[in-house]
């Protein structure tokens, strides 16, 4: 409503101003009320929100701050989001896999060779095996390397094992949640 109001405003003073002869008048107008038109419709949209991880907090996976090792719905992608009840955040380890709950048919898996983290078909891929070691999330095939958030950023990798804050996680019901968010 607001850009039609907008629109019909820029028209009605530039027909005006064109039937006196003022051009430049009305271009300067058009550009002003063209501009406060989208500084509007913009205020409107959704903002993407940060994800990741800030301050220690103590409670349910679901509190306000803390942070869960998430599948985007429909993808194969993985990051940290907020936690929440969204079905790309409920996990379950399975011997060593990490099985996506709502569609077991789909595991945690890293694209060997590489730092990638994606869900893929269940499988029995190296980069498909996982050991929770305490508050480390391990590859069985290769120990030398944990599943880590870069801190500061939603991003979800294998980076070399170290005693890092992306690094620690803990499994809390069907919820994987950094242990420092």
């Amino acid at each position: 409503m607001g850009r039609a109001f907008a629109h019909v405003l820029t028209v009605t003073i530039s027909e005006t101003r064109h039937q006196k002869g003022d051009h430049s008048m009305s271009f300067t107008l058009r550009k002003c009320l063209s501009i406060a038109a989208l500084v509007l419709a913009s205020a409107a949209l959704p903002s993407a929100t940060a994800t990741a991880a800030v301050a220690p907090t103590t409670g349910s996976a679901q509190q306000v701050g803390r942070y869960c090792l998430s599948n985007t719905w429909g993808t194969p992608e993985v990051r940290t989001r907020w936690c929440g009840e969204e079905p790309g955040q409920r996990w379950q380890v399975r011997g060593d896999h990490i099985v996506l709950l709502v569609d077991p048919r789909y595991c945690l898996s890293n694209t060997w060779g590489t730092p990638e983290v994606r869900t893929r078909p269940c499988g029995e891929e190296p980069g498909e095996r996982w050991e929770v070691r305490g508050d480390h999330i391990v590859m069985a095939a290769d120990p030398r390397y944990c599943l880590s958030n870069t801190w500061g950023t939603p991003e979800v990798r294998t980076r070399p094992c170290a005693e890092e804050p992306g690094q620690r996680w803990d499994v809390e019901g069907d919820h994987i949640v950094l242990r420092y968010s």
